[in-house]
């Protein structure tokens, strides 16, 4: 074999070897790659109480790890979306508390989780977030209460008994005002 085509096969040889490092190399960038999303495991509080803030759990898990779990939230329909940071409490569960004040009757939220690759997923939007209105206030409180004073009053005016024959029907007329809270 001549020596032209002896550096030939040399060089060809080298060519096919660097080749496939390449390639090996190529293969395993792509392997290790993270195009997935994380994911939201995530249950809407059934209520919220009026001035107290609002506690938003989630799980969030991710094969590449977490970078950042965000609540957006605010109060009513509209307005600008406050960003709370959510705190790793333990593994992949995620707390925040959300403040609200006195008047407050729902808040709109929706969770965004971010991965260690930049790969991010949003639990809701902000044009369709997430909603907890608060407790409704029970009238049945009010209503005992209204039922005994009614009751206390009745009976320290005297009725509700026989008159025993004084002549005195003993008729009398209360009237009871109140108002209901919202």
């Amino acid at each position: 074999m001549s020596n032209y085509y002896r550096r030939s096969a040399q060089t060809a040889s080298v060519f096919i070897c660097t080749l496939i490092a390449f390639l090996s190399t190529f293969a395993i960038a792509q392997s290790s790659f993270d195009l997935d999303p994380p994911t939201i495991a995530h249950t809407v509080p059934s209520a919220m109480t009026i001035g107290k803030p609002l506690r938003v759990n989630a799980i969030v898990t991710d094969d590449s790890g977490i970078e950042d779990v965000i609540v957006h939230y605010r109060a009513g329909q509209s307005g600008e979306y406050q960003a709370v940071s959510m705190i790793n409490v333990q593994g992949s569960e995620y707390t925040a508390l959300l403040s609200t004040t006195k008047d407050q009757k729902s808040i709109r939220y929706y969770i965004e989780a971010i991965d260690s690759s930049g790969n991010r997923v949003v639990e809701a939007s902000p044009q369709s977030p997430l909603i907890v209105s608060a407790k409704k206030k029970s009238n049945v409180l009010y209503i005992l209460l209204g039922a005994v004073a009614v009751g206390a009053l009745v009976g320290a005016a005297g009725g509700g008994g026989s008159s025993g024959g004084s002549g005195d029907s003993g008729t009398r007329v209360l009237s009871i005002s109140a108002g209901v809270p919202d």
